[in-house]
């Protein structure tokens, strides 16, 4: 039978939990020793606290119960949250932020598809999460090189990973910047520019996020990468599609691509610990 903990524990144990507990999907064969879940009252922003994963225990603070079900399912991109987990009974529930503390009755780090396994089984056992699956069609891109074996003027291949390295070791680009460098710049009147490194499927991954859709790569280009694009969200300016043409050289011809859409079909305030 599980045990429970009742004392509190410090703030920085909630994310933490979330990344950990990866255990086993089913409570037959569960890694779970102990369990302690509590609402988060502090009035502070969610992800204010980084999370901890460490052998034999997994701890989250300040996560929302929608967090924490993006984070069981593996759901991708994020920027579709509402759009691939729907039927939520009660909308107050679905941002909820709580701590979770757990101990493992195994001294292991687990990986992340055991630490979702884990989350998923807290969720079932204290919030009483039930769900079912279906396939949904979502707009999408599709992205093919527009000129065969060319590359845009901010598509650059390189010899090195950037997964790899650190980003102060990267080469530097011809203004002296790392390479190796990813996000977002924006200044007030000016685009917004992203930039990335790695393979092309991170680079679709990172489209999936920044454009709000579904993306399959089917450019055929392998190896690693760096980029650099340059967009406006404005009406009628220089949109995605048309920033990644002109300065990735790929073009992105939208369609219709299923999804797996997750069905909440009960789930509830946590039981006491």
């Amino acid at each position: 039978m599980m045990r429970t903990l009742t004392r509190q524990f410090p703030g920085v144990c909630l994310v933490a939990a979330i990344l950990i507990v990866g255990g086993l999907h089913t409570v037959a064969q569960s890694r779970l020793d102990v369990v302690s879940v509590r609402e988060n009252p502090a009035k502070i922003p969610p992800f204010s606290v980084d999370f901890v994963s460490l052998p034999s225990r997994l701890d989250i603070i300040n996560h929302s119960l929608e967090d924490l079900v993006i984070f069981g399912y593996g759901i991708v991109p994020v920027t579709l949250r509402d759009e691939l987990i729907v039927g939520w009974p009660n909308s107050w529930i679905q941002r909820k932020r709580f701590d979770i503390q757990t101990r493992l009755s195994t001294n292991e780090t687990l990986s992340v598809e055991g630490k979702r396994r884990l989350v998923l089984e807290v969720l079932e056992t204290r919030f009483n999460l039930r769900t079912h699956r279906e396939q949904r069609l979502f707009n999408g891109w599709v992205m093919t090189l527009a000129k065969p074996g060319v590359l845009g003027p901010r598509l650059k291949r390189v010899d090195f990973n950037c997964a790899e390295i650190k980003r102060e070791d990267a080469p530097k680009d011809k203004d002296g910047r790392p390479q190796c460098r990813r996000g977002s710049e924006y200044l007030p009147g000016q685009p917004l520019s992203l930039h990335g490194s790695g393979t092309i499927d991170r680079l679709a991954e990172d489209l999936k996020l920044t454009g709000r859709r579904l993306v399959v790569n089917e450019t055929g280009l392998e190896g690693f990468f760096v980029w650099d694009i340059v967009y406006n969200l404005s009406p009628g300016a220089n949109g995605m599609e048309t920033a990644v043409y002109q300065d990735l050289g790929i073009k992105l011809e939208p369609n219709r691509q299923p999804a797996s859409v997750v069905i909440i079909d009960d789930v509830r305030m946590p039981t006491p610990n």
